[in-house]
């Protein structure tokens, strides 16, 4: 906090420093979104999105191959992606703010893991009216103005 005003925020949990799990942890702050340091620094479109959070419900990390992620093409007006198992395709309307997914589909197989999470992705992207970047890190929005998720750009090698 600077000033009372949320400077620096965390979406990952990190383990509580008692109980032997030592008396260091690293925490990886980003500054507020909601401020003036909330400059875009990616683009919506054409950018690998890999989802952190569904809500403020933080997803657990997954290796690259089972993420799950989307990149919106400005070309095709396709989405591509994962919901962690599956493959998942849908066209997308944008209009400034606004963001609509439609025509989803995936495609079908059964995972050992992450089909819950994949669920809710894939539930939470039919519900996205519009979206919010800051710096790295995407919000997308019902009608509501509701947090249905958030999303970072993953760093191109």
């Amino acid at each position: 906090m600077v000033s009372g005003k949320l400077f620096f925020s965390t979406d990952q949990l990190y383990q509580v420093l008692t109980a032997g799990h030592g008396n260091e942890v690293e925490l990886l702050l980003r500054r507020d979104a909601t401020g003036e340091s909330s400059a875009s620094t990616e683009s919506l479109e054409n950018t690998y999105w890999k989802l952190t959070n569904l809500g403020n419900t933080p997803v657990p990390a997954a290796s690259e191959q089972k993420e799950p992620h989307f990149v919106l093409d400005s070309q095709t007006r396709r989405v591509s992606g994962s919901g962690g198992c599956n493959r998942l395709t849908a066209s997308y309307e944008l209009n400034e703010d606004h963001l609509k997914f439609s025509q989803m589909a995936s495609t079908m197989m059964a995972c050992l893991e992450g089909m819950d999470t994949e669920k809710a992705f894939l539930q939470a992207l039919e519900q996205v009216n519009t979206w919010k970047i800051g710096g790295r890190q995407l919000e997308l929005f019902d009608a509501a103005g509701n947090l249905v998720a958030r999303l970072a750009a993953r760093p191109t090698n």
